[in-house]
């Protein structure tokens, strides 16, 4: 039983050497409320903290080796007192791994700290049931749906744990919590109680042995464990939810296959409907007997039935969603601005929308370049960009739709939303109505824009740069001049401005344009005994974090921004564009309430975070300002539609325009410039544009009235 599992129980055994209620640890910040369990390693408790929050305290009690003068821990025999000063150190080191692993699917540790000449542990309390009571009771969904999103959830829990250099080393059922809102936790990590066991051998009974999860290597003292165990003793829980039997255990398979016998195990593959292609299959592969036989990854089980291009999400710069993926990508859209209504409502999406697009915890689909085969769509998970930024994109216009109570999704490439729900269809039937319960993260997952627009680059520019060219050329055959001449001629005799009737000129050269806001630290929802919060995971190592905030670091929790509490990084990013006010510098200055790792007291914060402004002129061209390096406001060419005529590329900066003489590296001067041009009747504005480290001159037309 684990300690989460136990809550609300009243245990009484006279022979355990607990802490009694109401005793204080840490100086006060903690009062024990009640025991919930014990084990051969450790004590825990249900207690509360200084912000009258309950949480669960796990206490260092090696009780082979120690025991209890009044609160105090000591060796029951000087000779232990080494081996019991050395667990200890074994407990804080594995506590402090623990607590470095931010994921929506592990336990949220507090904070870890000595006191009555111990260790403890303070962490979340999950209200829930283990894995098999969950699925044991009738009122719970315990369909092949929610199996599958329980193993795509903790498939990534434990790559997470692995791809930071730990193992779990006891997942078993007990393990596994589903709290009250569906969702699978991963608890009670037992590397320490195996490197103990392994250091002394008064513990030897504290090795992490399960019969019929743990494999034949558990059994073996010193033995080499690697990852397959893990994935072993995962796909073992698992076994026994689907079956509802516990699988043989490991050693007597092992011997079985010495002694020249058939292996007593049963496989699932053909025994159990309802589950994806290659689903039962990957488990029974999981729990081969010898290790060289079984998956070798968290991610090799999730590809043998989810496809060969899905990746788990990197936890350490990107938002909490466990798989999310790209859209099925088409023939590159262009934004026409003459329809910019239909941009509006690419940027707003339906309760029933977002809801269809953000299935399967985000599994969506999207042909791969990487990919084999191009006959079935592959699932394609959203990594990290070369910047390591995490991107939060929520439209000022979209937040009219958050305000009704609704939610949005929108992809980078501005595409209409009901592409997003096409690409929500491939997703693989059986998981769907599971995974679509997890509502939270695939917001903020759907609305991640920056691959998409990556991926649209290339193609602008393929297209853009033939005709200019080909123009280039004529050029220098015309002038018969040597190419340094002919590009100094050309630039010389550029025509002069063109005025017109300006009642021709549209005299609001804007189209649209709406305020975003760039979040260089990756975020994730916890769910904390208060309710829930937002804790950060990964910093952009590229960015200045003595202009975002000294504070923003790895595992700080927040708790509301501007005194509005956030309860997901979707909330996170509205609170901080509600009543949206742009610094001259181009940052958006808030006041954030929150936690630092390892500290039990909330504090108040500023939070300086880069806008980003995207507009679209009436003549087609879509641009975004943002922050440059140098400290000004940059703006960048990002979309040129289809019959927009002048030779602009995508991926231009506008520096200056030559008729009115203005430099364009305020927030509004590209506004104030094309105002200027319409009132005096010149339909047509002289750019210099930084393209490919040179200054180029570039007209622009105005857009006219129709």
């Amino acid at each position: 039983m684990s300690q989460n599992q136990a809550s609300g129980h009243d245990v009484e055994n006279p022979q355990i050497e607990a802490l009694q209620p109401g005793e204080k640890l840490l100086r006060g910040q903690y009062e024990i409320l009640s025991f919930l369990n014990n084990g051969g390693f450790g004590v825990t408790y249900l207690a509360r903290d200084s912000l009258d929050r309950n949480v669960v305290i796990k206490e260092c009690f090696p009780s082979a080796l120690c025991r209890r003068d009044g609160s105090k821990v000591e060796a029951v025999d000087p000779a232990y007192a080494e081996d019991l000063r050395s667990i200890i150190d074994l407990f804080i080191q594995e506590a402090r791994n623990h607590a470095r692993l931010v994921h929506p699917n592990i336990v949220n540790v507090h904070q870890v700290f000595e006191d009555n000449q111990t260790a403890y542990i303070a962490m979340d309390l999950i209200n829930g049931g283990d894995l098999l009571d969950y699925i044991q009771d009738d009122r719970n969904d315990a369909s092949p749906d929610f199996i599958v999103k329980v193993t795509e959830k903790m498939l990534s829990a434990v790559s997470f744990i692995h791809e930071n250099g730990m193992l779990h080393r006891d997942i078993s059922p007990d393990n596994i919590l589903i709290d009250e809102h569906g969702e699978p936790v991963l608890i009670d990590f037992g590397a320490a109680r195996e490197q103990a066991a392994n250091r002394s051998a008064a513990l030897l009974t504290l090795r992490v042995i399960k019969d019929g999860y743990s494999p034949h290597e558990f059994y073996a003292r010193g033995a080499d464990q690697d990852e397959t165990s893990d994935l072993y003793v995962l796909a073992a829980t698992l076994y026994h939810a689907i079956s509802g039997e516990r699988p043989i255990d490991g050693k007597s398979r092992l011997d079985a296959f010495n002694a020249g016998r058939d292996d007593p195990y049963v496989p699932l593959a053909g025994r159990f409907a309802g589950y994806p292609i290659g689903f039962l299959e990957a488990l029974d592969k999981a729990m081969e007997v010898h290790v060289v036989d079984r998956v070798q990854s968290a991610l090799e089980w999730l590809r043998m039935f989810r496809g060969p291009a899905v990746v788990f999400e990197e936890f350490g710069y990107r938002p909490s969603s466990v798989i999310v993926a790209l859209e099925r990508p088409e023939d590159d859209t262009r934004v026409k601005t003459e329809n910019a209504e239909a941009l509006v409502t690419a940027l707003l999406a339906s309760e029933e929308d977002v809801a269809t697009a953000a299935q399967s915890e985000g599994l969506t689909s999207s042909a791969d370049p990487d990919a084999e085969s191009s006959d079935e769509p592959a699932v394609t998970v959203v990594k990290s960009g070369s910047g390591g930024s995490s991107k939060a994109i929520i439209g000022i216009v979209a937040l009219l739709a958050l305000a009704a109570g609704g939610y949005f999704a929108f992809s980078g490439s501005g595409s209409d939303g009901g592409e997003t729900v096409e690409v929500a269809e491939v997703t693989p039937a059986p998981v769907a109505p599971a995974v679509a319960e997890e509502a939270e993260p695939e917001v903020e997952a759907v609305a991640e824009p920056e691959p998409v627009v990556e991926e649209a680059a290339p193609v602008a520019e393929e297209v853009v740069e033939e005709p200019a060219l080909v123009e280039e050329e004529a050029t220098e055959t015309a002038a018969a001049e040597p190419e340094a001449v002919a590009e100094e001629t050309a630039e010389e005799a550029a025509p002069a401005p063109v005025t017109t009737d300006p009642a021709n000129l549209l005299q609001n050269q804007i189209a649209f344009g709406h305020w975003d806001v760039e979040i260089p630290f990756a975020t994730s929802t916890r769910r904390l005994s208060i309710g829930q919060a937002v804790a950060i995971t990964g910093i952009d190592p590229n960015r200045d974090m003595s202009i975002i905030g000294d504070w923003v670091r790895r595992g700080a929790i927040i708790f509301s921004v501007n005194g509005k509490s956030v309860t997901d990084s979707a909330s996170f990013a509205t609170r901080i564009l509600n009543d949206v006010k742009v610094d001259p510098d181009g940052y958006i200055r808030v006041a954030a309430r929150y936690r630092p790792a390892g500290s039990p007291r909330a504090l108040n914060g500023l939070l300086a975070l880069p806008a980003i402004r995207f507009f679209g002129l009436e003549n087609g061209l879509t641009l975004t300002g943002h922050n440059a390096d140098n400290g000004d406001w940059a703006l960048q060419v990002t979309r040129v539609s289809d019959d927009f005529k002048d030779d602009l590329r995508e991926g231009d900066i506008l520096l200056s325009e030559n008729v009115t003489g203005q430099q364009l590296n305020a927030i509004e001067s590209l506004d104030r410039v094309l105002e200027t041009l319409a009132a005096d009747g010149v339909s047509q504005a002289r750019l210099t544009v930084l393209r490919n480290g040179g200054e180029v001159q570039v007209p622009m037309q105005l857009a006219e009235e129709s």
